[in-house]
């Protein structure tokens, strides 16, 4: 742990052919989270007999849609690991299409709930914010336009202060790189329409700001132009965050007079 506030960790017990199979997981990050690369560990051990070629599989799948589906700042370092380890104790050996099936989907709950922690504990953030983009003609449309989103300076920033912008918003998509139809996109935050065919929606404003007077939201935006979707975790950008990471030099000082760090 060096700037988390809480330790990360998750267990769980599934079975498989008549016998119970285990899978425990650790994590740690806070700061510099950005999906590909970023300062977060993860090891995760399981009890499941499943080959290196199966194995590695289920990892990139789990992490396609939980470790790179994250962010808290936009940046981006250079020690991003996820490390899963199988030994086989449980006497389950993985052969069979549903056997390899609930494994993987075990394994990506396991990565999900981790890196959703991750999240949660972000540096000196205040909410926990989930930014689901529906209606992409392509894959990369709806990734482009959720992760333009979730790393938006003004639409945190607006977060933190309790603002449910969606012109923020809007303007994010707009500028995220695939082609898009302002005309044709809808916005729910905290499952208020916000927006309507890219116009103001009837929604009360104050209606709108008490939703997301709340630890935890989610903003949904349809680009209403095909069938894919993205989703990213995400959360606000508080004026903790810049204090705490104008002063690291110092905090890092006193974290090593108080012998906390090695």
């Amino acid at each position: 742990m060096t700037s988390d506030t809480k330790e990360k960790i998750i267990a769980i017990e599934f079975v498989v052919q008549g016998k119970p199979v285990r899978i425990g997981a650790c994590c740690k990050g806070a700061g510099m989270i950005n999906p590909c690369m970023a300062t977060m560990l993860c090891f995760i051990t399981t009890d499941a007999g499943v080959s290196r070629d199966v194995l590695e599989l289920c990892v990139q799948s789990g992490v396609k849609s939980s470790f790179n589906c994250i962010t808290i700042d936009g940046d981006m370092s250079t020690n991003d690991t996820v490390l899963v380890m199988a030994n086989g104790a449980s006497g389950v050996k993985l052969e069979t299409p549903e056997d390899i099936y609930a494994f993987q989907q075990a394994l990506a709950h396991v990565m999900l709930e981790l890196a959703k922690h991750i999240v949660q504990d972000g540096e000196r953030v205040t909410k926990f914010v989930t930014v689901h983009v529906t209606g992409g003609r392509t894959e990369d449309e709806a990734k482009k336009a959720a992760e333009a989103v979730a790393k938006s300076s003004l639409v945190k920033s607006s977060w933190n202060g309790n603002d449910p912008n969606w012109g923020r918003i809007i303007h994010a998509v707009g500028y995220c790189g695939a082609k898009v139809d302002e005309e044709k996109i809808d916005i729910d935050i905290a499952g208020l329409a916000a927006c309507r065919g890219g116009v103001q929606a009837d929604t009360p404003s104050d209606d709108l700001r008490q939703a997301v007077q709340v630890p935890a939201f989610q903003v949904d935006i349809n680009l209403n132009r095909g069938e894919f979707s993205h989703t990213v975790y995400t959360t606000d950008l508080s004026p903790e965050y810049v204090d705490f990471n104008r002063s690291e030099y110092a905090y890092w000082n006193q974290a090593k007079a108080d012998g906390l760090t090695c």
